[in-house]
C-alpha cells in the first residue's frame, strides 16, 4: 500500500498520533449498564484534547475527527469491542479475492430523512478515488485508488473491485464514513454541515470549544443491529474540547463530563472517589530513525547500538506515565489486532551496553572529550524532536538521551508542537532520531508508506528506510488474506527490527474514566450506539 504524502501527513499527524490527544484505546466488553440504572434521555459529555478541525469526513483522518464521526455516518461494516466484523450499512457481504460484494440494508434514512440507497454509497467511493477531493481515506479505509465499484439500486447491492486483494479490507471499511442526503449531492456542503445515516446529527459547533449531537429516533441499523432505543441511549451527546488533563479531571468531579482520558496522577484522586477507570492499548510508540544518505543514522552499527543501550520497559514506563512497564512489539500493536504479530519483537536487539560500545568503535567513533564519541572531528550528537503535547515524552526523551550516554552518543532534544511534526518529518528532515513517535495504526498496513516506498518529497518514507525485504514482504502480506497474510506481517516487522529502521517503544496507553456512564470501545474509538448514562 502506498499513500500520498498528504494522506500520510493526516494519518500521521492525527489518527496516528492519538498519543498526543490520549484519546484513543483498545477494546472493551460492553457498556455494563443494567436497565434499573439508566437515565431516560439522558446527557453524555466526553472531553478531547483538540478540535477535530475538518468536518468533511473525506478529510478527517485524525483520530478526534474519527471519533466524531463514528456518531454522525455509519460505514459498511463495524467491528465490535472484540474486533470481530459485524454489520453495518451492510447486511451481508462476502471477499471473493479483490472482488468485495455488500448487501445493504433496507429502510436505512439519511439524516435529512432521504432513502440511502446502493448509488449513495457508490458515490462515497467515487469521491474519495476523485483526485480533486485530496482525501486523505486512500491509504486508511482503502489501499489505494485502483478500484472500481457498480451499484445496483434494485437488488440493493454494491461491488467493490480492487486492484489487488487486500487483507485488511473489512477492517479498513470501518473508517470509511459514508455521508447522504444532501452532503451526498454536495460534498462542498460537509466543511460545515452533516449530513449522514449515524445515530446523532450535529446540531451545534463551536470550534475549539464544543459539539452538541442530537440523538435519531428510529435509528435501527447500528452495528449488529443495534438501536437507539435502547434504555439509558443518551438523548444529547457533547464533545467538549479541553486540553489540560488536570481541568479535565476537575470536570469530571464536578459532574460537567461523564468521561475523560487521564493518563497522569490525576486518575488516582478521581479513582479514589469511586468513579471507573479502564487502560487501553490503541496503539505503539517507536523510535524512528533518519537514514538518509548525510545522516549518523544512516549507519546500522550506530543504530544497533543505539538500540543495545536502550532500557526498553523503563522507558516504556515514564512515556506512559506508570501505566505500563512493559515495551511494545509490534509496529501496530493496537488491541485487538487485526493480525496478531508479537513474534516479530524476538528480532529487537536485546540491551547490551558492552556490546553497542563495541559496534561504535567498530563504526569509527571513539572516545572524546566529555564523554561523547568523534570521529573525523565531528562529534556523536544526534538531533532527537520529540512531541512536546503529550506529558510523557519529554522525560522519556531525557531518559533515552541519559542511557545513551553512558555508551559515548549525545542527543540534542527538541521540543516540537503537532503543528510543525508533520514539517519536520516530511518536509524539513531536520532529525536524526524519533525517540518516541507515536502511531495508533489500526492495523499493519498503515506503516507501509512510513517506512517503505518513495522519500519525500516524492513519497512517505520519512525515515528514508530503504529495506527490500520489509518493502517486498509487506507488498505480498497485504495481498495475502487470512493467518497466512499475518505470518508475512511478522516477516515484514522482524526485517525492520533486526535492521533497527524502527524499534518499538512502548504500548499506546490510554485511561478512560468514566462517571454515571458506560460505554464500550474499540481501540479506544467510542461505539455510539453502546453509551448508557447511568444514575
Amino acid at each position: 500500500m502506498r499513500l500520498s504524502r498528504s494522506r500520510l501527513l493526516a494519518l500521521t499527524a492525527g489518527l496516528a498520533l492519538c498519543l498526543t490527544s490520549a484519546a484513543c484505546g483498545g477494546s472493551d466488553d460492553g457498556s455494563g449498564a443494567g436497565s434499573a440504572d439508566v437515565v431516560t434521555d439522558g446527557t453524555f459529555t466526553f472531553s478531547v484534547a483538540d478540535d477535530p478541525g475538518a468536518l468533511n469526513p473525506m478529510l478527517g483522518s485524525r483520530t478526534v475527527a474519527v471519533n466524531l464521526f463514528r456518531f454522525l455516518y455509519d460505514p459498511l461494516v463495524h467491528a465490535d469491542a472484540n474486533g470481530k466484523i459485524v454489520s453495518g450499512l451492510a447486511s451481508q457481504w462476502q471477499v471473493d479475492g479483490g472482488k468485495v460484494s455488500f448487501t445493504l440494508k433496507s429502510g436505512v434514512t439519511c439524516s435529512d430523512g432521504s432513502p440511502l440507497t446502493a448509488s449513495t454509497v457508490a458515490k462515497m467511493f467515487d469521491n474519495v478515488k476523485n483526485p480533486a477531493s485530496a482525501s486523505t481515506l486512500i491509504g486508511i479505509a482503502l489501499p489505494n485508488n485502483k478500484f472500481t465499484v457498480q451499484a445496483d439500486d434494485a437488488a440493493n447491492t454494491v461491488t467493490l473491485n480492487l486492484e489487488q486483494p487486500y487483507q485488511f479490507i473489512l477492517p479498513a471499511l470501518e473508517f470509511l464514513p459514508i455521508p447522504c442526503g444532501a452532503g451526498a449531492a454536495n460534498p462542498a456542503s460537509l466543511a460545515t454541515t452533516a449530513s449522514g445515516s449515524g445515530p446523532y446529527t450535529l446540531t451545534e459547533a463551536v470550534p475549539n470549544d464544543h459539539y452538541t449531537l442530537t440523538r435519531r429516533d428510529g435509528y435501527t441499523w447500528g452495528p449488529d443491529g443495534a438501536s437507539t432505543a435502547t434504555a439509558g441511549a443518551p438523548k444529547t451527546i457533547v464533545m467538549k474540547i479541553v486540553a489540560n488533563e488536570t481541568t479535565a479531571a476537575n470536570l469530571l468531579t464536578t459532574g460537567d463530563l461523564n468521561a475523560a482520558a487521564i493518563n497522569g496522577p490525576d486518575r488516582q484522586r478521581l479513582t479514589a472517589s469511586g468513579m471507573t477507570a479502564k487502560q487501553y492499548n490503541s496503539g505503539g510508540a517507536m523510535m524512528l530513525f533518519n537514514e538518509g544518505s548525510t545522516r549518523i543514522t544512516a549507519d546500522p552499527n550506530v543504530r544497533k547500538a543505539i538500540a543495545m543501550a536502550l532500557d526498553r520497559p523503563q522507558i516504556a514506563s515514564v512515556v506512559t506515565r506508570g501505566l505500563s512497564k512493559e515495551p511494545s512489539n509490534s509496529v501496530a500493536p493496537a488491541s485487538p489486532q487485526a493480525c496478531p504479530d508479537s513474534a516479530a519483537s524476538s528480532a529487537v536487539p536485546g540491551t547490551n551496553v558492552e556490546e553497542a560500545k563495541k559496534l561504535l568503535d567498530t563504526a569509527g567513533w571513539v572516545a572524546g572529550s566529555g564523554g561523547v564519541r568523534q570521529k573525523d572531528g565531528k562529534e556523536l550528537n544526534l538531533n532527537a524532536p520529540y512531541l512536546s503535547t503529550y506529558a510523557g515524552n519529554q522525560p522519556a526523551a531525557e531518559l533515552i538521551a541519559q542511557q545513551l550516554q553512558a555508551i559515548g552518543i549525545k542527543l540534542t532534544l527538541t521540543p516540537v508542537t503537532q503543528g510543525t511534526l508533520s514539517t519536520t518529518l516530511f518536509s524539513t528532515g531536520d532529525y536524526d532520531i524519533w525517540p518516541t513517535l507515536a502511531l495508533s495504526i489500526p492495523f499493519q498496513s498503515g506503516v507501509f508508506g512510513l517506512l517503505g516506498g518513495p522519500f519525500p518529497p516524492n513519497g512517505t518514507n520519512a525515515g528514508h528506510v530503504a529495506n527490500k525485504t520489509f518493502t517486498d514482504t509487506a507488498t505480498q502480506a497485504n495481498q495475502t488474506v487470512g493467518q497466512q497474510g499475518c505470518d508475512l506481517w511478522i516477516t515484514a516487522e522482524q526485517a525492520l527490527f533486526s535492521n533497527v529502521d524502527v524499534v518499538p517503544i512502548a504500548p499506546v496507553i490510554t485511561n478512560w474514566v468514566t462517571t454515571k456512564s458506560s460505554f464500550s470501545t474499540m481501540q479506544g474509538r467510542i461505539i455510539p450506539t453502546s453509551i448508557r448514562v447511568t444514575k
